[in-house]
C-alpha cells in the first residue's frame, strides 16, 4: 500500500511527489485493534439499532455493470443511427437482443434460485430510460426482496418475456415462471440481502461465544493486508510517480 505526497514551497508551488512506504507493523496493529472494537460492539448488540435505522433505506443495485448498460446505449445511439434506423425501433431491437442473451444464459445455468438479472432488460423496466437518453438505474429498498427502477416501479417477475426467436417468427414469448419456466420464485431476491448476506457474513461472525469464526475472518483479512503491503522497489516506484501539479488532481 502506497500513499502519494506533495510539498509546497514558499511560492505556493508544488514539488515532486512520490510513494511513501507503509509501516506494516503499525498498520496490522491498527487493523487488529479495529477488529477487536467491532467484536466488542457485536457482543454488546450495538449493531442492532444501526440495522433498525437502515430498514427501508434505498440503495443503488446493479443487475449489470454501468459499462454494460452504456454499451447498449452506444448500440442504439451510435451504431443504429449510422444505419439510419428509427430511434424507437432501434432501442427495442438493441434491448431485446441483450434480453435474449440474458434469458438464454440464465436458462443454460439451470439455477432456479439465482437472481434473475435479465429481467432488468425488459422494455417495461429499461426502455423509457434509453428513449430519454439515459441508462437504466435500479435500486433496492433494504429489508425487502425486490428492485425498483428509476421511476420507482418495482421490477415484476412476469410469466413470460418477449425475446428473439430462431424459428419461423422473429420473436417469441419465453416462459420465465410456472410450467416450463426457468425461474422458481415470485421475488427478485430469495431473501432480503441484508438479512441473508450482510448480517451473517459480515456482522454476526464478529461475535458469539465461539471466537473461531471471528479469528478465521481476522486472519483472512490480515493475510490479505500482508500480501498487499510489499517492499518498495524501483519498478513499483516508477509506476507510482505522478506528474507535478495540483494535488487535487491526483
Amino acid at each position: 500500500m502506497l500513499f502519494r505526497s506533495a510539498t509546497q514551497n514558499e511560492n505556493g508551488q508544488y514539488g515532486s511527489r512520490g510513494p511513501i512506504a507503509v509501516n506494516k507493523p503499525q498498520l496490522l496493529a491498527g487493523f487488529a485493534e479495529g477488529m477487536a472494537t467491532l467484536r466488542a460492539a457485536q457482543l454488546a448488540d450495538d449493531f442492532d439499532d444501526w440495522f433498525d435505522r437502515l430498514d427501508r433505506v434505498l440503495v443503488r443495485c446493479l443487475p449489470y455493470t454501468t459499462s454494460y448498460f452504456k454499451a447498449i446505449s452506444t448500440s442504439i445511439f451510435v451504431n443504429a443511427v449510422k444505419l439510419h434506423a428509427q430511434l424507437p425501433a432501434a432501442q427495442e431491437t438493441a434491448l431485446r437482443l441483450r434480453l435474449t442473451a440474458g434469458y438464454e444464459d440464465f436458462d443454460a445455468a439451470k439455477d432456479l434460485t439465482a437472481d434473475p438479472d435479465f429481467l432488468a432488460l425488459t422494455q417495461a423496466m429499461a426502455g423509457d430510460d434509453y428513449l430519454n437518453l439515459d441508462i437504466p438505474v435500479f435500486y433496492h429498498r433494504l429489508g425487502t426482496k425486490g428492485l425498483v427502477n428509476s421511476d420507482g416501479i418495482t421490477l415484476p417477475i412476469p410469466h413470460t418475456v418477449l425475446i428473439n426467436s430462431s424459428g419461423n417468427t422473429p420473436t417469441r414469448d419465453a416462459v420465465v415462471t410456472g410450467v416450463g419456466g426457468i425461474f422458481g420464485r415470485a421475488t427478485f431476491f430469495a431473501e432480503p440481502p441484508m438479512t441473508e448476506i450482510v448480517k451473517p457474513d459480515q456482522v454476526e461472525i464478529l461475535g458469539g461465544a465461539d471466537d473461531g469464526p471471528f479469528r478465521a475472518r481476522r486472519k483472512l483479512l490480515s493475510d490479505s493486508i500482508e500480501r498487499s503491503v510489499t517492499p518498495l522497489t524501483p519498478q513499483s516506484l516508477a509506476q507510482e510517480i505522478v506528474p507535478i501539479g495540483d494535488p487535487g488532481t491526483a
